[in-house]
């Protein structure tokens, strides 16, 4: 006999910061352990994923840079 599956919680995220200088970036925190860089794709309206950090620092350099347009 199969049990009913647990439902599952959603996974919270909070943004640390978002830049918005030439390209827009953010950097934002997935479940409390695990810092993504998203920059900001206008032409079809989505963030796309650049960079992950488990350091907040590391993730705010990252998102920073990418929104100045530096290599």
């Amino acid at each position: 006999m199969r049990t009913k599956p647990k439902p599952v919680e959603p996974v919270k995220t909070s943004d640390l910061v978002m830049f918005n200088f030439r390209h827009p970036t953010r950097a934002r925190l997935i479940g409390g352990a695990l810092w993504l860089v998203e920059a900001y794709d206008a032409a079809n309206d989505v963030w796309v994923w650049q960079n992950e950090s488990t350091e907040a620092d590391d993730a705010l350099e990252s998102a920073r840079i990418l929104s100045i347009g530096k290599p």
